[in-house]
């Protein structure tokens, strides 16, 4: 995890800023939480992608990127990808501010995220490549909007 830290870290106005946690996703993504800057309890989320063996550049995720990405999943699989949004639409409307440094890193450690999105995890654990549908990048450049 320490080797994820460093590789996840990056230089802000002459200051290293380390991430708070990181997360390996499928062997295609690492995802970074980081202390935001609007306030003390803010946090802000960075990642990098493995896009045929370099890893990208740190990035923050771009709303224009994703709702073109969404869109074109709309036109493949409306309903699992309607199913998705749904879900981050739910998780939006039940989240709350961190009051304290303790709820931000009880929220964070992987034993909680596991527990809180378990029922969600293993719902989407049985819909074939849901997963690796929504964030493959190659899927964008098919010829085919067919699931396998």
């Amino acid at each position: 995890m320490e080797y994820l830290e460093k590789f996840m870290s990056f230089n802000k106005d002459g200051k290293k800023v380390l991430p708070l946690k990181v997360f390996e996703i499928n062997g295609g993504f690492i995802v970074g939480v980081y202390q935001g800057l609007i306030s003390k309890y803010d946090i802000l989320i960075k990642y990098r992608q493995n896009v045929r063996d370099p890893w990208t550049r740190i990035r923050t995720p771009k709303h224009i990127h994703w709702t073109a990405d969404i869109l074109i999943k709309l036109y493949a699989d409306r309903e699992k990808t309607q199913e998705f949004l749904d879900f981050l639409i739910n998780v939006w409307n039940q989240t709350k501010p961190f009051k304290n440094n303790e709820e931000r890193e009880k929220f964070l450690s992987i034993e909680n995220l596991l527990h809180v999105n378990q029922k969600e995890i293993c719902r989407l654990a049985q819909i074939k490549n849901f997963l690796n549908f929504l964030l493959s990048a190659d899927y964008l450049f098919s010829s085919s909007f067919e699931i396998i």
